[in-house]
């Protein structure tokens, strides 16, 4: 390992105290002219040295430069992913109430003033006059309909902040304008030269199409910035792989979100209706739901536990109180766009992609929820929200940190709060244990293949 500077001058001044002690180093001619200058070059040779080991390993990917990494990647068949563009909500409005219905198309351009960065609509809306009053929104004064903004090129500068995104390449007939009513998000230039020698890692675990490092090699390339973790369940993992299948079959858990807005809207009620079906999944909130403009109570249920958590779920929003005819109902909900991206991907695959046509079902990681309480004795001198704070870091750390372990134990948490916390005196664990699975307060927590932990609860108390 390369040294610093200094101590590359000090041992060279011990070498020379060996052959003559009576010569001074520390300064004068022998400082300035010999062991400065010689120093740095020993250490660029040091550093060199250091480079040159890391051409043997896989972190040769964080020295090389952007064409040796492609020139790699390509021999083995890859070539760098394009980034990621930024996403964002918005609404386009209109001053005046609709007199007739009025289009925002799919592909429509809206940018920042200064045009550098520009996104387009992702979803045709339809502003309909029948309805025009469900659209009027009291506090801009506008009549406004939300749209889904997704920028035209990739990276960190298309995010954006609320309102900057606000100026139509084109008029649209109808509609006054459209802006951003979120910060843009995602966006990520393109594949890093470590994410990029990591997908062929990834690929040379496994030649075989329906392998499990192909299979995983073909998910990563999908969003190779995103997915941090996935796990394949086969049927013979008989305690967790539990739909019913009649060929190959794989559940894919991934770890990786990214999120898009879907707005159902119901227009044809006969009346009775209370159970609606919402079509994009993995679900992961209910942002609103009104009938005829009027916020109305709810309830959410996934009803089909073989599919749980993946893009085929059957997640249901039930009407506490039953629609009469012609009322419109509009859900506006968020989903996980990873999950259901690579459900498409591979069920359109052809077979000489997906041998035997394997049953690949993509999944979200069931969460194993955590209820931890913990006393501290801290130094006089240390103040309590501080000390608190910095032992919830370290538990959050331990329970949803990027390490994922198997097995979490009270007694490691301890020790690592020790640790990692400055001024603890002691420390007691009072309660650690999954709150669906618990025999006692104290417990190694186990968790299964298709499992990460989430803190459910956390209690500390602090005292002096």
């Amino acid at each position: 390992m390369a040294r610093e500077l200094i101590d590359i001058e000090n041992s060279m001044i011990d070498s020379i105290k060996e052959i003559n002690p009576t010569i001074d180093s520390d300064k004068g001619p022998i400082k300035s002219l010999l062991l400065v200058p010689v120093a740095g070059e020993v250490q660029t040779l040091e550093l060199s040295q250091d480079d040159l080991r890391k051409m043997f390993t896989y972190d040769f990917g964080l020295i090389i430069d952007d064409d040796e990494a492609e020139i790699f990647a390509a021999s083995f068949g890859i070539s760098r992913p394009e980034g990621t563009p930024a996403t964002c909500r918005g609404i386009a409005y209109k001053y005046s109430p609709p007199t007739e219905d009025t289009s925002v198309y799919r592909g429509l351009g809206v940018g920042s003033k200064s045009s550098d960065y520009t996104f387009y609509i992702k979803n045709t809306v339809i502003m309909y006059a029948a309805y025009a009053a469900n659209y009027y929104n009291p506090i801009t004064r506008r009549y406004e309909i939300s749209v889904d903004l997704e920028s035209y090129g990739f990276g960190e500068n298309y995010e954006l902040p609320v309102g900057t995104i606000n100026t139509m390449t084109a008029q649209v007939e109808g509609i006054d304008g459209i802006e951003n009513t979120t910060t843009a998000a995602g966006g990520t230039a393109y594949t890093s030269n470590a994410n990029l020698i990591k997908l062929v890692k990834t690929k040379l675990t496994g030649i075989s199409p329906d392998s499990g490092g192909s299979i995983e090699f073909r998910i990563v390339s999908q969003y190779p910035s995103i997915i941090e973790d996935i796990r394949l369940v086969y049927p013979k993992d008989r305690d967790i792989f539990q739909r019913a299948t009649s060929r190959l079959a794989i559940d894919a858990y991934i770890l990786g979100q990214e999120t898009d807005t879907s707005e159902f809207e119901y227009r044809s009620a006969s009346g009775g209706e209370t159970l609606f079906r919402l079509v994009n999944n993995p679900v992961i909130s209910v942002e609103m739901v009104s009938v005829n403009g009027g916020i109305v109570s709810y309830t959410e249920a996934e009803l089909d536990n073989d599919y749980y958590r993946s893009a085929r779920a059957s997640y249901n929003i039930v009407l506490d109180t039953s629609l009469n005819a012609g009322d419109l109902l509009t859900i506006k909900y968020t989903y996980n766009t990873v999950i259901q991206t690579l459900q498409n991907t591979f069920e359109n695959d052809d077979d000489e992609q997906t041998m035997f046509s394997t049953d690949i079902l993509f999944r979200e990681f069931l969460q194993a929820p955590i209820r931890i309480s913990i006393d501290l004795v801290g130094v006089t001198t240390f103040n309590k929200e501080v000390l608190s704070a910095n032992a919830i870091k370290v538990v959050y750390n331990y329970i949803e940190g990027d390490v994922k372990s198997e097995y979490l134990q009270p007694n490691i948490l301890t020790q690592l709060i020790k640790t990692e916390v400055a001024g603890i005196l002691s420390i007691s664990i009072r309660q650690f244990y999954r709150i669906d699975s618990n025999y006692t307060d104290l417990e190694t927590v186990e968790l299964k293949k298709n499992e990460i932990s989430k803190v459910s609860t956390l209690i500390v108390n602090v005292t002096n």
